[in-house]
């Protein structure tokens, strides 16, 4: 018997040695369409699956819980939905954002994740006249320790079929790093092009076909357990011997 345990303590002192495992990655694309179709409001938060969640929310200070932010729009019901806006169709379910509105997304387990592309436009009233750059949605990627880094895209004037969707990758640095949370809103464009958020109710989005590389790091501590569980069961079987 002290053989036995002799020997689970050196295994077990052998397995806390072992440096922690490889972290497995997973490529994800959020295509939004296991949504129901409809209004998104201030403070709803949905599961994505894959460990993801999101929250459309208000940034004004007088937003209330429940006031309308957002809408996923079905690409074969986009005029009726939108109703003012230039709402664009690309044959899928999308997430379209109103009124200076943003999205935030983050994980249920708290493991990092990085962005690798999307797909995304700008919404706007139809008017008859067009700045050069209408807006900008941009992405605020968060890490673990709070510190946090952007990545702005500018939109053009529509085209003759209103407004439609850009496929966008981020940078080779941006997707290399790794975020807990992720935020993305939109900046409206003035005629000079400045751009600017959260002040006008007209930076309005769409996104689609967000691909996030999910991590999952196995905690050194399960390695123990499996290990330390799997050296009495050999003990027992020992003694009953």
């Amino acid at each position: 018997m002290k053989r036995v345990l002799h020997a689970l303590l050196l295994s077990l002192m052998m397995l806390a040695a072992v440096p922690g495992a490889s972290a497995a990655t997973t490529d994800l694309t959020l295509t939004f369409e296991n949504l129901p179709n409809g209004p998104l409001y201030n403070g709803e938060a949905w599961d994505l699956g894959h460990d993801i969640y999101f929250e459309a929310f208000s940034n004004s200070p007088v937003a209330q819980p429940g006031d309308y932010v957002a809408e996923v729009v079905d690409s074969n019901w986009a005029f009726e939905q939108c109703g003012q806006l230039q709402c664009t169709a690309n044959g899928s379910s999308y997430v379209a954002v109103v009124n200076d509105a943003a999205l935030y997304f983050s994980t249920f387990s708290g493991n990092s994740f990085s962005v690798r592309s999307f797909s995304a436009s700008f919404l706007g009233a139809y008017a008859d006249a067009y700045n050069p750059i209408v807006g900008a949605v941009r992405l605020m990627g968060v890490h673990a320790d709070g510190s946090s880094v952007l990545q702005t895209y500018t939109f053009g004037a529509p085209g003759a079929d209103g407004y439609a969707f850009s496929d966008l990758s981020t940078s080779a640095a941006f997707a290399a790093d790794q975020f807990t949370e992720l935020y993305v809103f939109g900046l409206a464009c003035n005629s000079a092009g400045s751009c600017s958020g959260f002040n006008s109710d007209r930076a309005q989005f769409a996104l689609d076909n967000l691909t996030l590389v999910t991590t999952a790091v196995p905690e050194p501590s399960t390695w123990l357990m499996l290990g330390s569980g799997m050296l009495l069961l050999v003990a027992s079987r020992r003694r009953r011997a």
